[in-house]
């Protein structure tokens, strides 16, 4: 991380489109914490950080954690890449028994 630089989770309600709050650090507990505080939580969009994850299993354990759509598209992108990478790898020849020509004429 960058000197200086403080991340935190902005909580957003995505059908109205709002900025509900800034939590001032971006941890387990602080996202556990303010779930518990708005029980009415039914979904949780997030991005794929494991500290986020665990607060909000521990904060709103009856709410449903789906990726949004950036995280979807870099999922796709990395096990894209993956696959890419490995066809990229020279293929192995395959395995052809050498007949003599003597043989092949008969």
């Amino acid at each position: 991380m960058a000197q200086g630089l403080h991340l935190r989770n902005l909580i957003v309600d995505l059908e109205r489109r709002e900025v509900i709050d800034l939590l001032p650090v971006r941890s387990a507990g602080a996202t556990a914490d303010w779930l518990k505080q708005h029980p009415d939580i039914e979904m949780i969009c997030r991005d794929r950080c494991g500290s986020f994850a665990q607060g909000a299993h521990e904060g709103a354990p009856q709410a449903r954690q789906v990726a949004d759509r950036f995280h979807i598209l870099q999922n796709l992108r990395e096990a894209i890449q993956a696959q890419l990478s490995r066809a990229a790898d020279p293929p192995l020849a395959p395995y052809c028994p050498q007949t003599s020509t003597t043989s092949a004429r008969r």
